[in-house]
């Protein structure tokens, strides 16, 4: 069952709808992207349950993750339950309440299914498209956020060099060190 406010909710299938949330999106929901990377169709880097350098890697397409150092492998629910500390339940629960409602997804599944049907693409070629998807939008997440960076630091500086002018003025003999001194 899942939380839906104060209330639980029976969810039919529950691990098996929880499986269906692929690993970029759980690692996003726990603030994990920005320190892995994705090299093909796997996302690779420091392992979040034992901090094993280079030693993690996840395959949103497969749905499968291993860890070379602490050995933990197998699927989304078991990294959540790792990751998160809890039951496996739980974590089912949890992937589920990142998955749209189940009415919204067979709605949209036999236009879905006629796009599929009509290009030829076999289920894997469809999550792995959907993966690409992701992806270009992290990338021009991260171009947004590296430009609004910028600006920050411009601004940083901006306000620096009036600090430095108004204490000038009020301290005249103020000898300022440059940057790096």
């Amino acid at each position: 069952m899942a939380e839906n406010g104060s209330q639980k909710v029976f969810v039919p299938d529950l691990f098996v709808r929880a499986k269906e949330v692929t690993f970029d999106v759980v690692l996003g929901e726990l603030g994990l992207l920005d320190q892995l990377k994705i090299v093909g169709d796997e996302i690779r880097g420091k392992c979040p349950l034992c901090g094993g350098e280079r030693s993690f890697s996840a395959n949103p397409v497969k749905g499968v993750f291993n860890c070379f150092r602490c050995h933990k492998k197998k699927d989304v629910v078991d990294f959540v339950t790792f990751y998160r500390k809890v039951e496996p339940k739980q974590a089912a629960e949890w992937l589920v309440s990142l998955l749209p409602p189940a009415q919204d997804v067979v709605d949209d599944q036999p236009e879905l299914e006629n796009e599929i049907s009509a290009l030829g693409l076999s289920g894997r070629e469809v999550r792995l498209l959907q993966v690409i998807k992701r992806a270009n939008a992290r990338c021009v997440a991260a171009m947004f956020s590296s430009s609004f960076a910028r600006v920050v630091e411009q601004l940083e500086d901006m306000a620096r060099q009036i600090v430095t002018e108004e204490i000038a003025k009020e301290f005249p003999d103020t000898v300022f060190l440059e940057a790096g001194e």
